[in-house]
């Protein structure tokens, strides 16, 4: 595939209406302001932390649990449904739709008001806000007009603030300058202006081709930072994607991958710097083997001196590489109208 495309500014804005490579490179400040915004904040630790909501309002979850489970042995539960697990005492209910009108979040508001459980709300507005205000409900509130998969910096930084407040590491103490130093870097390296042969994210979605990505985390804590990137190569480019982690997708899914059974893959690797050094054994024999078959891969960066930052990282890159992928497949990065239609059909049924 040519860079022309990727390279030439017209040619981009034309291929990128909404400007999702704009949003994409707003990464750093909304987290940044989101971090810096004093908060409504409940003060008291819960058990456990449940989370409901779908897609990007969940992600911002999917990110940090496993973070927290290795950094703090805390447990972050998301829920992507319409019902709530058994609950324990002490469990907090974060309801989070970037909207405001996510059915399934509105669901889970009900439910846990009728079981008494102690609730908050994550949200720009909507019905959601609506009613957690007239339950006076303490309220993390995002900035409007993103589409909710480019909002995801600032509801991280809403909840990693959340989280510090409650003494929960690596939150509480939190290097915001090495942070924002460490996705500016990240930045760089995948600015629009930087031309192909020298942009890391550019590169990346050229290699990728006519693959379909193959996100795999080699380390637990990149576990959410895949399952974004898989929705974000899904949303972005229409591009069919899947999340993976090593070693278990040597398991079942590497039967399918060697066996040209199906469309072809090319694996992203996630993680390196914290993989297990059996899981980095592991990659060097399924690269070996992809080889053989000629099938891409490549490593995206991970950089930073702490987990936070080198998953927020890789996250940020695996986005620009997902845009960058849907200009070169001719697709607007910012369509999602089957998801609209979807909801506009359901919308019907009361």
């Amino acid at each position: 595939m040519s860079h022309k495309l990727l390279d030439d500014a017209v040619l981009r804005a034309q291929a990128d209406p909404g400007d999702m490579l704009g949003k994409t490179a707003s990464f750093v400040t909304q987290l940044q302001d989101a971090l810096d915004l004093p908060g409504d904040l409940p003060g008291e630790t819960p058990g456990r932390l449940i989370l409901g909501g779908m897609g990007g309002s969940a992600a911002v979850g999917r990110i940090l649990a496993p973070i927290l489970e290795e950094t703090a042995g805390f447990r972050l539960l998301v829920v992507d449904g319409y019902r709530l697990p058994v609950l324990l005492p002490g469990d907090l209910l974060l309801l989070s739709s970037y909207s405001g009108e996510t059915e399934e979040a509105l669901s889970l508001f009900e439910e846990g008001g009728s079981l008494g459980v102690r609730r908050m709300v994550l949200s720009s507005g909507g019905e959601l806000m609506r009613r957690a205000k007239k339950a006076k409900l303490a309220c993390l509130t995002l900035p409007p007009s993103y589409p909710p998969r480019a909002a995801l910096p600032s509801a991280l930084g809403r909840l990693i603030s959340l989280l510090g407040s409650w003494g929960l590491t690596p939150f509480v103490n939190l290097d915001e300058t090495a942070l924002i130093t460490d996705l500016e870097k990240a930045a760089a390296l995948c600015d629009p202006e930087l031309d192909g042969p020298e942009n890391f994210a550019k590169k990346a979605a050229m290699l990728l081709e006519n693959h379909r990505p193959a996100l795999v985390a080699m380390a637990p804590a990149y576990r959410g930072a895949s399952q974004r990137l898989r929705a974000q190569f899904e949303e972005n480019a229409s591009c069919s994607s899947g999340a993976f982690e090593l070693p278990e997708l040597h398991h079942n899914s590497w039967v399918a991958w060697m066996e040209d059974t199906d469309t072809p893959i090319a694996p992203l690797w996630l993680g390196s710097p914290d993989a297990h050094p059996r899981t980095l054994i592991r990659r060097r024999f399924s690269e070996e083997a992809l080889s053989d078959k000629h099938i891409p891969f490549l490593e995206i960066p991970a950089l930073g001196t702490s987990l936070l930052n080198r998953v927020l990282t890789s996250i940020f890159i695996g986005d620009f590489i997902s845009v960058y992928h849907a200009i070169l497949r001719k697709v607007d990065p910012a369509n999602v109208d089957p998801l609209g239609a979807m909801k506009a059909r359901l919308n019907q049924i009361t």
